[in-house]
C-alpha cells in the first residue's frame, strides 16, 4: 500500500483495472502478518504484502483465479501454514479475498474516520456503522484492526474502523536532516505532517505519506496536530525549539516527544522548562534527547534518518517492537 489510506488505494486501483483486495481476518500462532493486514492484486501487479513466502504465493494466484471469473465475489480461505503450505511459521490464517466495485467503494473512501465498516462475507455488500452501533456489536467494544462475527469457524461478516492505520508524526525543521528523514519515512506506517516557514526549504515533490504545513508560526501547528501524535523538533533556531517542546508539552497527549540536539543542549532545555514553564522532572523526562537509536554512530543527515526512523517505529509499533525482530517466512 501507498501512504495513503487502503480504502483510497483500494478505489483508485479499482477504477484503473479490476482489483482484488485480500485482508488477513484472522492470525494466529506464528503467522507472517497479524490480522488487518492488506494488500491489492490486479491481473498484472500487486501493492502491499501479507507476509511473502507461499502464503502469499497460494493467495494472490487465487485472487487472480477470481480475477477471471466475472461472477466472483469474496471468498474466505484458511491456510494452516506448516502442514498445507511447507511454511515454518507452523501458525494458521485466514484471509478474504474480495472484488473492489468502484460503485460501493467510492462511499467507504469517503466515509468518516469515526465510522466502521460492516462486509457480508457471502454476498460481499457492504455498510457503513455508527460507532456506538459497532459496539454492539462486538464484544465489550473493543477495538482491533478488524473482528469476525458470526460463528469462528464460519463466520458471516467482518467489522473494521475505517480510522486511519497509519501513526501521526509532526515534524518541526525542513534542514538537512528533516529532508533525509522524510525519505527515510516515506515507506513507513507514518503520516508525516512537516512544518516549516520557509516554503524554500521544502523539496517540489513530497512522498504520498507528506503533508506540508508552511507557516510563519510553527507553534501554532500544534494546536492543530492530531490527537496522541509524535513530535520531532528539529529547526534551524534553538529559541524555536524551546518554544515547541514546551508548546508540546502544554498538550499533555504525545506519544512521543523528539528534540534533535548534544545532551549538553538537553540540559539547558531542562533547566528552562523547569524554571519558565513549571514542568514536573516528569514531565520533562518524557522528552528525547539526543534522538535515535544508541549505539548508531555517524553525524550524517541519512544516518541520522536512519537511526531516528528506527526510534520511531519502536515507539509507534509497541507490538513489533515487543515481539523483537522475528521476520516469519
Amino acid at each position: 500500500m501507498t501512504g495513503r489510506h487502503w480504502r483510497q488505494d483500494a478505489l483508485v486501483s479499482a477504477q484503473t483495472e479490476p482489483t482484488i483486495l485480500i485482508r488477513v481476518v484472522e492470525s494466529m500462532g506464528s503467522a507472517p502478518r497479524d490480522a488487518g493486514t492488506r494488500m491489492l492484486v490486479t491481473a498484472d501487479g500487486q501493492a502491499g504484502t501479507i507476509g511473502g513466502g507461499n502464503l502469499e504465493y497460494q493467495a494472490v494466484a487465487k485472487a487472480r483465479h477470481m480475477l477471471k471469473q466475472a461472477d466472483a465475489t469474496t471468498k474466505l480461505l484458511r491456510f494452516p501454514l506448516g502442514p498445507l503450505l511447507g511454511q515454518c511459521c507452523g501458525g494458521n490464517v485466514a484471509v478474504l479475498l474480495e472484488r473492489i466495485k468502484p460503485s460501493d467503494w467510492t462511499a467507504i473512501a469517503e466515509a468518516s474516520a469515526e465510522d466502521w465498516l460492516h462486509t457480508d462475507i457471502a454476498a460481499g455488500t457492504h455498510k457503513i456503522v455508527a460507532a456506538d452501533e459497532a459496539k454492539t456489536l462486538i464484544a465489550a467494544g473493543k477495538r482491533a484492526p478488524l473482528h469476525l462475527l458470526g460463528d469462528r469457524a464460519n463466520p458471516t461478516a467482518i467489522l473494521e474502523p475505517l480510522s486511519t492505520d497509519l501513526a501521526q508524526l509532526m515534524l518541526f525543521g525542513a534542514g538537512h536532516v528533516g529532508q533525509a528523514l522524510v525519505q527515510a519515512l516515506a515507506p513507513l506506517p507514518i503520516a508525516v505532517h512537516w512544518v516549516d516557514s520557509r516554503a524554500d526549504q521544502f523539496p517540489k515533490t513530497l512522498p504520498e505519506n507528506t503533508l506540508r504545513i508552511c507557516t510563519g508560526d510553527p507553534v501554532s501547528a500544534i494546536e492543530k496536530a492530531p490527537r496522541e501524535a509524535a513530535y520531532l523538533v528539529m529547526t534551524h533556531d534553538h529559541g524555536l525549539d524551546y518554544d515547541l517542546v514546551a508548546a508540546i508539552l502544554a498538550r499533555g497527549d504525545a506519544r512521543y516527544v523528539g528534540l534533535i540536539g548534544s545532551r549538553s543542549k538537553r540540559v539547558q532545555f531542562e533547566r528552562r522548562l523547569a524554571k519558565e514553564a513549571g514542568y514536573t522532572p516528569e514531565i520533562i523526562a518524557s522528552v528525547t534527547c539526543p534522538i535515535g537509536l544508541a549505539g548508531i554512530g555517524g553525524k550524517e543527515p541519512a544516518i541520522i534518518a536512519a537511526s531516528v526512523a528506527a526510534e520511531l517505529l519502536s515507539v509507534l509499533s509497541p507490538a513489533r517492537a515487543n515481539s523483537g525482530n522475528k521476520n516469519k517466512d
